[in-house]
């Protein structure tokens, strides 16, 4: 039994080991096009490899991709922007994403006249940012605006942390779905607010906030929901809500009424305004 038991372990630190030798780092060497970019070492990034957008680069991504850890910036400018012309985009950062001081991650109004460009981000670590702009709803709905919706997602906690006063062009989300599993939650390192968005447009780009699987966790920050439409907070359950304080807007129409899916370490309790 032990001898199986040392051969089983020898078998998967192997393949560990295996898979970090894999692993890439590749840094932009220009500005442009992530589907065109010249990237350091010669080669395309895939889902395990790591991306470095360096000082003074600016990439705009107009294809699909899947990479571990994304960094932006080298401390005092980089930019990494959504396309302004593509039908949408979708990305997996499977690790971690940080912007630097002085970067910029953010979506691009779409320079033809549209009902909207929804893009999507699939997070499945932590987002860090300490740059100048993080903008992921931009524009003017039903004509210009262009989003990036924000899926959390993966077995592992993901932490948001926003550095910075909260502007339209700071630390502004669009919509953003839980999807978390196997007892993975949403911590909150800052207070996180999502845009008001509008209803106009389509559908695709209204700010929602979708409960799949998974808790937020908001300890001393708040997570706020600034759009006041009731049902654009949807999915909340026992094993999918907000643990600690939420804001949400609210309408000046008589008889409107909000729910606040929130609750405590011992279970949900929602409560009604």
């Amino acid at each position: 039994m032990k001898v199986m038991l040392h051969s089983f372990l020898t078998v998967v630190v192997a393949f560990i080991f295996a898979n970090t030798l894999n692993a890439t780092t590749y840094t932009a060497t220009s500005n442009g096009n992530w589907s065109t970019m010249v990237w350091t070492p010669t080669g395309t990034p895939g889902a395990a490899d790591d991306v470095v957008i360096p000082n003074g680069d600016s990439v705009v991504i107009n294809t699909n991709f899947n990479i571990n850890n994304l960094t932006i910036g080298g401390g005092t400018s980089g930019s990494l922007q959504f396309d302004s012309t593509l039908t949408s985009a979708s990305v997996i950062v499977n690790g971690n994403i940080l912007v630097q001081a002085g970067a910029r991650f953010r979506a691009q109004a779409t320079k033809q006249s549209s009902s909207g460009l929804a893009n999507t981000l699939e997070l499945k670590g932590n987002l860090t940012h300490y740059g100048s702009t993080l903008d992921f709803r931009i524009g003017t709905a039903g004509s210009t605006l262009s989003v990036v919706n924000l899926i959390l997602s993966g077995t592992t906690n993901s932490t948001l942390t926003v550095n910075g006063a909260y502007s339209a062009t700071n630390g502004d989300f669009n919509a953003i779905t839980i999807n978390k599993t196997g007892g993975a939650k949403v911590i909150l390192g800052s207070n996180i607010i999502m845009n008001g968005g509008s209803s106009t447009g389509s559908s695709s780009c209204y700010t929602i906030l979708t409960f799949i699987s998974g808790i937020i966790e908001t300890g001393s920050y708040i997570w706020i929901f600034q759009n006041s439409t009731s049902t654009n907070v949807t999915g909340y359950s026992s094993a999918s809500y907000i643990n600690g304080a939420m804001g949400r807007g609210m309408s000046n129409t008589a008889g409107s009424t909000k729910d606040f899916p929130v609750g405590d370490a011992n279970g949900f309790g929602i409560f009604t305004l």
